[in-house]
């Protein structure tokens, strides 16, 4: 039983004067620490002001430190979108009552067309970012994001088979710009990069000298690729046709660019790289989860079918670990998931001979 407590005559004087109910003063002086604890809790910050703190935290970039621009856009596009579902159906949802209900409810209203399962555990790992950022400046007693689990899916990447290359390029001659995507997919196919990382290459990044092209990647890290004769090739061929005449002045323009002649300003942006590519494909009837990327995958598992060796593959993709790259080995044959060879650097004409069926010309 609890020590009965008294109030001395000063005690009620002072209480008197300001108003405060003796009852109600005693009563507060005997609730314990669990009774104040609860009701702590029951005072929870709502889904809304969490999400309006944790953007404005990552626009200062104080939370995730995230280098990329791209991560940093999709984060902030999904937070906003996201924002925007709660304020119209759960405007006043404390953190703590935030669910994977909540969260598929918010999918299958906003999204109008069926999401990849990528896409949805990408959504996912921003919600428990959000969790954790909610946890680690007291706006909750826990982590929560342990309500949020990722789908489970198989990761092989998906790559082009030599027929359906072959189709790829037949359709792009019928392109009323056939030059420019087939150098486009040439240069994808014959050096792994990246579609954003492609979308900015200036003709600078291209050293025809010293053949090698220079690229940033994922973190703003920077990383030379080989440039090889049937790249360098196509891409000479497509300048003098593109209307470069004078590679000094035209030098910090972009590679692929919108612009005809030493002007080019203007990239092809990674949009229309994507719809073009759509456009280019439909007639063939592939499989929907053919991307662009897929490209990088098909040069990924070529260059082990010839057997160069895994650290030298993981530079020139810019993996941070060969454990990332490794994925590949699963692609190809048995036989071949022992990178022992050490033919490096391997004549690309002869892969790209093998895949496209040709030796002269784009």
């Amino acid at each position: 039983m609890g020590k009965k407590i008294s109030l001395t005559a000063d005690l009620k004087k002072l209480l008197n004067e300001s108003g405060i109910d003796h009852t109600d003063f005693l009563a507060y002086l005997t609730k314990t620490p669990v009774e104040n604890k609860n009701q702590s809790e029951e005072q929870t910050f709502t889904v809304l002001h969490i999400i309006d703190d944790f953007i404005s935290m990552l626009n200062r970039n104080e939370f995730l430190k995230i280098k990329s621009k791209d991560t940093m856009k999709y984060y902030l596009s999904f937070l906003k979108r996201f924002k925007n579902y709660i304020e119209d159906k759960y405007i006043d949802l404390p953190f703590k009552d935030l669910n994977e209900i909540i969260f598929y409810n918010f999918i299958n209203d906003t999204s109008t067309t069926n999401l990849k399962h990528s896409s949805i555990n990408t959504y996912i790992r921003v919600i428990k970012k959000l969790c954790t950022f909610a946890n680690e400046n007291d706006y909750c007693s826990k982590n929560f994001g342990y309500k949020f689990k990722f789908i489970s899916y198989s990761t092989l990447p998906r790559y082009f088979s030599k027929s359906q290359l072959e189709s790829i390029f037949s359709e792009t001659k019928k392109h009323k710009k056939p030059i420019l995507w087939q150098t486009i997919f040439i240069t994808f196919v014959g050096s792994g990069l990246r579609i954003h990382e492609l979308s900015k290459l200036r003709i600078s990044d291209i050293d025809f000298e010293g053949n090698s092209i220079h690229t940033i990647g994922k973190g703003n890290k920077e990383r030379y690729i080989p440039l090889y004769p049937f790249v360098k090739k196509a891409l000479l061929e497509y300048l003098k046709i593109s209307g470069v005449t004078d590679f000094f002045s035209a030098k910090d323009g972009y590679l692929f660019s919108r612009l005809h002649g030493n002007n080019r300003d203007k990239p092809v942006s990674i949009r229309s790289i994507q719809e073009n590519f759509q456009k280019i494909i439909e007639p063939i009837n592939l499989d929907s989860r053919f991307t662009v990327h897929s490209f990088r995958h098909t040069f990924a598992v070529n260059c082990l079918k010839a057997n160069m060796q895994l650290i030298y593959l993981t530079q020139i993709l810019g993996h941070r670990s060969p454990s990332t790259t490794i994925i590949y080995t699963k692609l190809v044959p048995k036989d071949l998931q022992k990178v022992v060879n050490e033919k490096y650097p391997f004549p690309l004409e002869k892969l790209i001979e093998h895949i496209f069926s040709v030796k002269d010309g784009i």
